[in-house]
This record gives C-alpha cells, structure tokens and sequence, in this order.
C-alpha cells in the first residue's frame, strides 16, 4: 500500500491533478526588489543557486543552494543604471558560469564575471544600441552563438523608438563587440533565442506589447537576421517561452498576455512559422512565461508569475499541443518572474520567483504526493501537516524513532514514539529540515519545511 504525505493548507487540487501542489513560499531576503530572477550553479557545489536583479538599488544579487531548498550567503555586485532582466552563460570558456544584465536607462549591457566560486568581479558595461533611432530602452536579454564561432553572444530588446533587438558579439574571453541593431517594431519587451527552422542556427524570438505579437526573426549563422515575421498572441504580450509541446521535435511557443491574464499557445511547424493553437487562463496579470515538468508526467507544462494575484500559475500540458486545467499558488508580492530548478534535489521541479514589491525572491517546492516508504520495507507512515509551523503529527501502528537534522547536519530533535504521536518542533527556527523515521523495517527519509 503506498503511504501519502499529506499536505496542509489545501494544497492539492483536483482530483484529475492530486499530485500537483507546492509548500507556501520560503521567502529568502535580497538586497532590493525584484525584476528579475535566474537560476545557476554559481559556486559550482552541484546545488541550483538563484541570482536576481533590482533596478532600485542597481545591482545583482546571488543566493547560494544548500540542497535543501533553501538559500545561504547573499552576495551583491553593483551594475549600471536601472538594470531589468538578467540572463547566465560561460562568457570567458573558464568553464564557470557568468552574468550579465540589461540596463533601461544607460541602454547598456553589463558582465559580470565569475571567479569561480559564485562571487563576481565588478562590472563592464557595452553599449547595447548606437543608433537611438531604431529603439532604445534596453529592457531584455537573452544568449545564443549567433555568428557560429562557439562563443556566447548576447541579444538584448529595446523596447522604446522603433523596437528592435540588438546583437553582441563575444570573444570567448568576456569581451563583447559594438551592438548590431535589427528593427522589429513597437515595443518589444521580451526575447529567447532557440533553433525555431531547424537548420541549426540560433533564432530569435521578442514578444511585443503593443500592438501585441511575437516576432520571429531567423539567423543566418554569421550574426544577421532576415526580416521578422509576426504572429497573433494575447492582449498585452509580455514574456515568451519556448519548448515542444506536441511531440513533433518542432519547438513551440507560450506566451504570458499581461492585459487579458492569459497564455498564448502557438505551435511551431518546423520552418519558423506558428500557427496560433488556443489561449489558456493564468493569473492576474501574467508578467513571465517558463516551461517545465511539474507534475513528473513527462509532459511539458507551463508555468506563470501572475503580478496582480501574487500568485504562480501551473497549465498542464497534455503532450499534444494542448493542456489542462489551471493550478494557482500563492507567491511573494507580486512575482515578476520566475524559474524553475530541483533546490532540494529530489527529483522534483521546484520553482523561485523573483518579487517586485518585496525585498525577496520565494521558492516554492514540489509537494508532489510520493512513496515514503524505501522498496516497500517500512509500515504505514503519515506525515502532516508539510509544511508545518513546527507542530505536526506522525501516524503510524508501529514503534519509531523520529529524528529532525537542520541544513548543516545538526542532529535537532530526537524522539522514540509508539505508534501515533503529536510532535512539537516549534522551538526551532524556519527552514527546511531532513526528518528520518526508523522502525525494524526500514528507514524513511524525507524533506520537513517549517514556516510561519
């Protein structure tokens, strides 16, 4: 018989969906608010690290993963002027990975560049647009090898003048070239770069705000793009993702549409074009679109952070181009983006968001109802409530010892108990926590996260 951890605060929903949940977010302090969050293995010790932007306070800041799901030691590097969005690649092939942010109001780029142990040397900025004519307002940024040297580029869009999107070029040691400008119209406020034609040159793909659209420009594998053709999305088109939703190696398209709190599916056909499939309800106000398996199915699902319902939504995808039905869960104030990553590393995909109205990000981990007990060994075992505000209760007919390790290993709480038993942890500080449950049996091991 498989044992169920239960979860509290209703959240499992529906019963065609019962293993989708998250635990409340863990909210980790940053040095200001957020517009815009990434996930990477900064220090290079195997565990997702998170890395956001402020545009308030003009600078990065870097939260390093323990593996248990939660962030240690925020260091904070300085960039120019009202930076936006920010992006991680190898931009000096030193092997460790590098940040770079785009800045509005100095319509710039600035590096960042790894030591190799997750902190960052101080900035160099490039001009991201010369010619103020055909856009400014550098707003997003993305990477690809765009001239097919096997050096890490950077695109970023400027989403003022005319709209368009700009191309550097790297040299493998870190150093980038003057910007290369391609209009593509009005407001572009997003931008990806993947292989949209199949001829295994880097594509890019912006959305645009107003009038709202995707436009897709294809690369020509020297840093040139021909001219952009452009699709129907959402009112409001503020963020796009890509991923193959139907299974035909084609990549498709999810768009998040900030004015009708919706997302956009459109299906790739292979040669860069798309074809609008269906609009699917998010959140209110939609502010960022990523892609990811949250329910462990196999299939790609969509993911938002929605700004106005501070909360994350998950769309199910079906593995035929289409999806199911919508999942809210509550966020920080008002998430501007998102990612995904497994910070707790159990196989399972969890998300961080960075929040614009909080000084934050939140993470939230996968609660995905699973077997507690290793090769069916160990009795009946209930865990709940998980998360808990350090009361929580253990059913069981059997003799246990429960114990709780803290991050660092720390042996914090241990208890021999005859079947069921109320267990009081409320002395212990928030975090998450390894609970381990022994009888003749077997050994159960697995993740408590208290919050309050």
């Amino acid at each position: 018989m498989k044992k169920f951890i239960l979860i509290s605060l209703a959240l499992l929903f529906k019963t065609a969906s019962a293993q989708l949940c998250f635990s409340p977010p863990f909210n980790q302090q940053v040095v200001s608010n957020c517009n815009s969050v990434i996930t990477d293995d900064f220090n290079q010790d195997g565990f997702a690290d998170v890395a956001t932007v402020s545009g308030a306070a003009n600078s990065v800041s870097v939260l390093f993963g323990t593996g248990l799901g939660n962030m240690t030691n925020l260091d904070s590097t300085v960039v120019d002027s009202l930076p936006y969005m920010l992006t991680s690649a190898d931009f000096n092939n030193d092997g460790y990975p590098d940040i770079a942010t785009s800045n509005y109001t100095d319509r710039s780029v600035s590096i960042l560049l790894n030591n190799g142990a997750g902190t960052f040397t101080g900035a160099v900025s490039y001009n991201a647009v010369i010619n103020y004519t055909i856009g400014y307002g550098t707003y997003a940024i993305t990477t690809g090898d765009f001239n097919g040297d096997s050096n890490i580029d950077i695109a970023v869009a400027n989403s003022t003048g005319l709209g368009s999107f700009s191309i550097l070029l790297g040299n493998g040691a870190g150093v980038f070239g003057p910007p290369t400008g391609f209009v593509i119209g009005n407001q572009p406020v997003s931008i990806i770069s993947a292989d949209f034609n199949n001829d295994g040159i880097a594509d890019i793909a912006c959305t645009h705000y107003s009038p709202s659209k995707v436009s897709i420009s294809l690369g020509n594998g020297s840093g040139g793009f021909i001219s952009p053709g452009s699709f129907a999305a959402g009112s409001n088109a503020e963020s796009v993702s890509a991923a193959d939703f139907n299974g035909d190696s084609n990549l498709d398209l999810a768009v998040a549409n900030f004015g009708s709190s919706n997302i956009s599916v459109l299906l790739g056909d292979g040669t860069g074009g798309f074809i609008f499939q269906t609009n699917y309800p998010a959140g209110n106000h939609p502010f960022c679109v990523i892609t990811g398996d949250f329910n462990n199915d196999l299939k790609t699902d969509i993911a938002t952070a929605n700004m106005l319902s501070s909360d994350i939504s998950i769309i199910l995808g079906t593995g035929t181009g289409s999806f199911s039905s919508t999942y809210n869960f509550p966020a920080g104030a008002q998430p501007h983006s998102l990612v995904t990553a497994d910070f707790n590393m159990d196989g399972k995909a969890d998300i961080a968001t960075g929040n614009w109205q909080a000084t934050n990000t939140s993470i939230l981990l996968s609660c995905l109802v699973t077997d507690i007990k290793p090769n069916n060994t160990i009795s009946e075992v209930l865990v709940y409530p998980n998360p808990t505000n350090g009361l929580f209760k253990i059913t069981s007919p059997e003799k246990q010892t429960v114990q709780l390790y803290d991050i660092t290993g720390k042996l914090v709480l241990n208890k021999i108990i005859n079947g069921s038993a109320d267990i009081d942890a409320s002395e212990l500080e928030n975090g998450v926590y390894l609970l381990t449950i022994k009888n003749n049996a077997g050994i159960s091991n697995q993740k408590l996260i208290i919050t309050r």
